[in-house]
């Protein structure tokens, strides 16, 4: 437990704060801000000579069932010890743990009991075929985007206008998804080389993974959530900055081109390769053009200083480098901070649907550390790595805190002990088993009881096999007629208990409780030409599924019978 007496200092008002919200703005020379939400109201703490000093938002404080300050006073308060300090905490956050071990990143309020529910970053939904893992998956991207726990299930009319708004956020790239499978690698997930084809020449460019490319959406949505007032530029930020210029002017231009002025005065035509990764230089008249990479620029960039002349730039092709440089920095010389509004922090969701079918370690390759909640952008952890085709091309890449990963693995599949053990130790599972009462809703035409009948199924399977190859209630939840069920069973579940059992038809009549051939014919006469024989003195049963149409007494039987 905190000892809510001890005395405050900076640092471990720092390191109290860390632990209790998890969307803060750096660290800057007077003080540090913190959100509870991604989009609620901050707390800023800083020093004040000697002592420390809270200020929070005047609506927030007059919120407060214990408000802080009196009407019309200032609300910046001194705080002396962890007790002080935890109470203007308390004031965001309306349930405020004092134990913060447990108060950790990422907790929201629920739309209707306001109790604070944990959004895991790293989260797989596992269980057995048909429980309705992909169906859920759309129930849990809108709970993490709307901050609000919408559970797992809910009404058909209610899913339907959530499928919407989960639609159109894949429509904006703030959701994305894809699925697993053996052949699935680095090359797709993170980056990789792809052949392309400019100007009648193959050659080979770096392309973006749906990991990366997310990750790079959510990150510039992270910064800018946090971006001061005023935006000061580094070297590379103002790189960054007058490339994009570049590109955009590029784009904005009739034919794509502008003239670049070559050392001698003469002038250059300068467009943006396919890639929006490099510019191309050409001379007006002449078919042969220089690919110039944003790679290759950006290292001039960072000598800009040292190049007076073409030759000082010591590369191939240095009239055209030297041209381009000299164009840059005309637009560097315009290039002012700007006064930027920070922007909402969005939360973006990366689903992988099969996550246990795909080979992880090739998968994720070096950026699996980078999965973990601490070692995220901002965290006290922070990694980053170099990717190995985009080196030099642009920063260290890192994962951002508003990106949240969720999975479905089906157990039937493969066990989830057998689940790599590096992905297992860096996400959270959330189980879904089958749920009959879903089925209760269902109008059948037929006197069946279904979820009485799900239920029979699934403690046989569950006694005979094991409870991660039982049936989902989803094979079920579109039958309307007897036929339909009857379809389901042909098609659908009998096929899969035959997987099951590997053929033991004994175990699949065993689970139907089917004795009588209701479902599953057995024969046990001796074909011709074996009659006579030793195998004709120990005749071998064979199996079939019916062919006549299966009898309403049949589904009956399962779970009413003895």
């Amino acid at each position: 437990m905190v000892d809510e007496n001890q005395t405050l200092t900076w640092d471990a008002a720092v390191q109290l704060l860390d632990a209790n919200f998890h969307f803060r703005a750096p660290a800057g020379t007077t003080g540090r801000t913190y959100r509870a939400s991604p989009n609620g109201p901050a707390l800023t703490i800083s020093q004040a000579g000697q002592a420390l000093e809270v200020q929070l938002p005047k609506k927030v404080d007059s919120l407060a069932g214990e408000p802080l300050s009196l009407p019309g006073q200032s609300i910046r308060y001194s705080v002396s010890t962890v007790g002080e300090l935890l109470h203007c905490i308390g004031v965001l956050t309306d349930n405020v743990k004092k134990d913060v071990a447990y108060k950790t990143a990422h907790e929201f309020e629920t739309g209707n009991s306001g109790m604070a529910v944990k959004q895991p970053l790293n989260t797989i939904l596992y269980g057995p075929p048909g429980t309705g893992k992909t169906y859920s998956v759309v129930l849990k991207a809108l709970s993490i985007v709307d901050a609000k726990d919408y559970g797992l299930e809910v009404s058909a009319d209610v899913y339907q206008e959530l499928k919407k708004r989960y639609d159109a956020l894949v429509r904006d790239g703030q959701i994305a998804f894809v699925t697993f499978h053996q052949s699935y690698g680095y090359e797709d997930f993170i980056e990789g080389i792809r052949p392309q084809t400019e100007g009648g020449q193959i050659s080979y460019a770096v392309r973006d993974g749906v990991l990366k490319a997310i990750a790079l959406a959510a990150r510039e949505n992270w910064r800018k959530s946090i971006a001061s007032d005023k935006e000061t530029l580094d070297d590379d930020a103002l790189f960054e900055r007058v490339w994009q210029e570049l590109a955009d002017t590029l784009e904005e231009q009739a034919d794509g081109k502008v003239k670049v002025t070559l050392y001698k005065g003469g002038e250059a035509e300068l467009e943006l390769g396919q890639t929006g990764k490099n510019v191309v230089v050409s001379l007006p008249g002449y078919k042969t053009t220089y690919p110039i990479s944003k790679k290759q620029l950006k290292s001039l960039w960072g000598r800009r200083l040292e190049v007076a002349r073409p030759s000082d730039t010591k590369l191939y092709n240095r009239s055209f480098f030297w041209a381009v440089l000299e164009h840059l920095k005309e637009i560097a010389a315009n290039a002012q901070p700007v006064a930027v509004q920070p922007e909402a922090l969005k939360p973006y969701i990366l689903i992988i649907d099969e996550i246990n079918r795909g080979n992880i370690s090739k998968i994720f390759g070096e950026l699996i550390t980078l999965v973990e909640e601490d070692k995220r952008l901002g965290e006290p952890f922070e990694m980053t790595v170099t990717l190995p085709y985009s080196q030099g091309d642009e920063e260290p890449f890192g994962l951002p805190p508003n990106l949240y990963l969720v999975g479905t693995m089906n157990t039937s599949d493969r066990s989830i002990a057998l689940l790599d053990t590096a992905l297992r130790r860096r996400f959270e599972f959330e189980e879904l088993q089958p749920n009959p009462s879903v089925l209760k809703r269902i109008e059948l035409d037929a006197d069946v009881d279904l979820p009485a009948l799900l239920d029979a199924i699934n403690e046989r399977v569950e006694y005979l096999y094991d409870r991660d190859h039982t049936i989902g209630h989803a094979y079920f939840v579109g039958v309307k007629t007897l036929s339909d069920l009857e379809r389901v069973f042909r098609r659908k579940v009998i096929p899969l208990l035959q997987e099951y059992f590997y053929e033991d038809w004994s175990k699949v009549a065993l689970v139907l409780n089917d004795s009588t051939g209701r479902f599953i014919e057995q024969d046990v006469r001796v074909p011709k030409g074996l009659q006579g024989s030793d195998i004709d003195s120990e005749p071998k049963p064979r199996f079939r599924v019916k062919d006549s149409p299966f009898l309403l007494d049949a589904f009956q039987n399962i779970y009413s019978g003895q």
